[in-house]
């Protein structure tokens, strides 16, 4: 869950400090173009639920909020075909996205639900005639984070889930292909 709330007298705003450097070449008269970017970024008044939220309508959820920083960085990288019958892209992502906060997870950083890892993208298209295209687009991405519980027991004839940590596990990667004509 990734959520938004307006800032008030009890919530601060949210701050990032963002950097990124880049480079990029044309080359075979243009081609080609490569693009590489690094990045980073530092965040500040992130913004969660704390561990024993319930959500109810009588309660102020301000109350329940806990805060926390961020870090974030990664290097992206593009070879891109502009010209001809063959065109089209490989794009790739590392990235690393955690996020700290005191009451939560015993104080110890935690990948965020956003942080990919891997991001693989290819994208062609093939122009045969005036009026026949083809295309191909693939995607992979690596899993998302996400929290299950580690043990679960009965209490009273109530299932109850213990949690040890935050987004202890990942989906598994995702991929996909698309054809068309």
């Amino acid at each position: 869950l990734d959520f938004w709330v307006p800032s008030s007298k009890l919530v601060k705003p949210q701050l990032s400090n963002q950097f990124s450097i880049g480079y990029s070449l044309n080359f075979f008269k243009d081609m080609l173009l490569f693009t590489a970017e690094a990045y980073g970024k530092n965040m500040e008044n992130l913004i969660e639920f704390g561990d024993n939220f319930v959500p109810s309508y009588t309660n102020s959820s301000e109350l329940d909020y806990v805060y926390g920083k961020g870090t974030s960085h990664g290097l992206e990288l593009m070879l891109k075909k502009n010209t001809g019958k063959l065109q089209g892209w490989i794009g790739y992502t590392f990235s690393n996205t955690n996020r700290k906060f005191d009451d939560l997870n015993k104080g110890k950083e935690f990948p965020s639900n956003t942080d990919i890892r891997n991001d693989l993208s290819v994208v062609a298209t093939y122009t045969l005639t005036e009026h026949w295209t083809f295309g191909m687009d693939f995607v992979f991405k690596s899993g998302k984070p996400f929290t299950v519980p580690t043990s679960r027991y009965f209490m009273d004839g109530e299932l109850v889930d213990q949690y040890t940590t935050r987004n202890n596990v990942r989906l598994p990667a995702y991929n996909r292909l698309d054809i068309s004509v």
